[in-house]
């Protein structure tokens, strides 16, 4: 059996208008990633897709984000919560600069009270294999940018597939067969506004 899993990453959030981490700790949407999580609504239900089953991160933006996107009946899971980036948690964005954060030990951040990118990654691995042994089709997940992004590298090995960019309320489009994940492709609301 085929199973379909579109996992969104959360609107626009004041933290991230004003690059600040979050991670653990939360913050509202802007009223432009209300603009996108409705965006994304339409675009899921222009493409004519009916969930199964939805999950949420049980952070405040996933779950706004999902309630501009559906109305359906949804669960919400703490293992979908974002990367604990422990004392950088609220910190400048600077602290986190691409060719730093790329480079990171893997156990960086448990080194300052956060989590190692082994047990979020198995965290995350783990919470999206139990949600797609339940019964359906199509399974709906919003979530987080690192939580895209661990379950892409994970599932994915990015060497075999085009760049993807997990902007916010972007849409990734896996494909599950037996035990693999088949990366198709990226559903942009960004693109409707």
């Amino acid at each position: 059996m085929v199973k379909k899993l579109y996992l969104v990453r959360h609107g626009e959030t004041q933290f991230n208008k004003l690059d600040i981490i979050q991670g653990s700790c939360d913050s509202k949407l802007t009223a432009a990633g209300r603009e996108q999580a409705a965006a994304c609504g339409r675009l899921l239900k222009k493409e004519g897709i009916k969930f199964d089953r939805i999950f949420c991160s049980i952070a405040l933006r996933a779950r706004e984000t999902l309630s501009y996107i559906t109305d359906q009946e949804y669960t919400y899971l703490s293992q979908l919560k974002e990367w604990d980036f422990g004392l950088f948690e609220g910190e400048g964005q600077c602290l986190q600069r691409p060719e730093v954060f790329n480079n990171l030990s893997p156990d960086f951040y448990a080194q300052f009270g956060g989590e190692s990118l082994n047990d979020f990654q198995k965290r995350i691995d783990g919470a999206i294999r139990d949600i797609l042994t339940d019964t359906g089709d199509n399974f709906l997940v919003v979530a987080h940018g690192c939580v895209n992004w661990a379950f892409f590298e994970m599932a994915v090995k990015p060497d075999n597939a085009p760049p993807v960019k997990f902007t916010n309320c972007a849409v990734q489009v896996y494909r599950q067969e037996g035990e693999q994940f088949i990366y198709e492709r990226t559903l942009d609301p960004l693109s409707e506004l």
